[in-house]
């Protein structure tokens, strides 16, 4: 979904040229009138502004105790703010894994509006209300979201995408991304467990026999696989990476989710 802002650029030296040579007849008027049409009926630029959707994984694993869950929503927010085309039209809105498969994710607030100014900078106090948005929605995470004992990541993930698709439009023409902080150790859905516990060609097998997730265009990025606070072996790491690169095509992973 591209968004279009007109911009109206000042003709230099118009009004001058105008009154310069008032009086000279309607010819030459007409011939100004034009040539100021012109100018400001130039299609302005057409910017694909892009939305942002964060996920965090709200398991006992990816928690150390000192509130690692909702300081990771902090992050994730500034980060999705220096995406690229994230404009004044984009919209970030932040998520917590649901209780069970397919149960419906928790929205931390309402979407936090992202005004730039023309030249992609924030402005000083547009800057602060960002800020302000932000700081409200992680003080609600922090207040009322509890851990859970369960991760069910792929109905969560899979829930997060078809949202962006159906109700912000998310497609290869409309720029989204989705951020994902979890260590990706699914606990519910059976096939995933599977894949992700089996070894050799049994593990393959069993990636090979899972649904690929429809992303249509959305980027996604994963941070925070190697965040967990339960031991995972180089085997099951590569394991947990094998499968998530077959259900998200495209998925970048990365271990932490440190401040960029």
């Amino acid at each position: 979904m591209s968004r279009t802002y007109p911009v109206v650029r000042p003709v230099a030296g118009s009004a001058n040229l105008t009154g310069l040579f008032a009086g000279t007849g309607l010819m030459f008027s007409g011939v100004v009138i034009a040539v100021i049409g012109f100018v400001i009926a130039h299609p302005a630029p057409t910017v694909d502004a892009r939305d942002v959707a964060i996920l965090i994984d709200r398991s006992d694993s990816m928690e150390d105790g000192r509130g690692s869950s909702c300081k990771a929503a902090e992050v994730l927010a500034d980060r999705a703010f220096k995406l690229n085309n994230v404009a004044a039209a984009s919209h970030v809105q932040m998520f917590m894994t649901g209780n069970g498969v397919g149960q419906r994710m928790p929205a931390l607030g309402g979407s936090i509006r992202v005004p730039l100014l023309e030249g992609g900078e924030l402005s000083g106090q547009d800057d602060a209300n960002r800020r302000l948005s932000t700081a409200q929605a992680v003080s609600q995470c922090v207040a009322g979201i509890s851990q859970l004992t369960t991760s069910p990541i792929l109905s969560s993930v899979t829930g997060v995408l078809e949202q962006m698709q159906r109700e912000w439009g998310c497609s290869s023409s409309h720029a989204c991304t989705l951020l994902v902080r979890s260590d990706l150790v699914e606990t519910e859905d059976a096939a995933v467990k599977a894949a992700i516990h089996a070894s050799g060609k049994r593990r393959a097998a069993f990636i090979a026999g899972l649904p690929v997730l429809t992303t249509n265009g959305i980027e996604t990025r994963v941070c925070g696989t190697g965040e967990s606070t339960e031991k995972i072996t180089a085997s099951d790491a590569a394991a947990i990476e094998a499968t998530w690169a077959h259900l998200l095509p495209g998925v970048v992973m990365s271990p932490v989710c440190e401040a960029r």
